[in-house]
């Protein structure tokens, strides 16, 4: 899936391309994640090349949030602002 492409006029780039990261957990086991990854570059007046937009995304399973007695709070309470708004 490793893709670089140059547009016609020569002033931006992007790259698409698989990633592997290796981490030394806070329990000390190792964690390894792979992705995916975007690239743009652009083109400066100095003919160097500069990241203007990244973005990625783990192939690793996301973490179920745990809901704070505040977070319960305020999501109760928009619910019932919701409410009284449609009547």
């Amino acid at each position: 899936m490793n893709k670089l492409e140059i547009a016609p006029a020569g002033d931006l780039a992007y790259a698409i391309y698989r990633y592997q990261l290796k981490l030394q957990g806070r329990s000390g086991k190792p964690i390894v994640d792979r992705g995916k990854d975007l690239v743009v570059w652009k083109k400066q007046p100095d003919r160097s090349w500069k990241v203007v937009a990244e973005s990625f995304n783990s192939d690793l399973p996301s973490a179920t949030p745990t809901k704070s007695r505040a977070t319960a709070h305020c999501t109760a309470k928009s619910r019932s602002t919701r409410r009284k708004k449609r009547r």
